[in-house]
């Protein structure tokens, strides 16, 4: 798939039983890498806004990738560095800056 399609990853009609929220957030925002843990991957809203994203494609693993995205807080996963809420995604789209 071609970064600009987008990944479509969540299919249910259902998302508040495959998300455990239906507080959907969607926008733009940039791919960081952070090193403490064992090293994970926040998305960085352009309102400030930190989300840890676990479910993150392979092509959108990159440090300062500029992304358009939706997704769910997932309230049913904890992790163990605790950064941010989890943002589970549904649609992640790579934008060129």
């Amino acid at each position: 798939m071609a970064c600009s399609e987008g990944a479509n990853i969540g299919t249910s009609e259902n998302d508040k039983a495959l998300f455990g929220s239906d507080e959907k957030i969607s926008g733009v925002g940039y791919i960081k890498y952070v090193t403490v843990e064992g090293g994970y991957f926040e998305l960085i809203t352009s309102d400030n806004k930190i989300f840890d994203v676990h479910d993150l494609p392979d092509e959108y693993k990159k440090d300062g990738i500029v992304v358009k995205f939706t997704g769910h807080i997932n309230k049913e996963l904890v992790c163990v560095h605790a950064a941010a809420p989890i943002l589970t995604l549904k649609i992640i789209e790579r934008l060129e800056h």
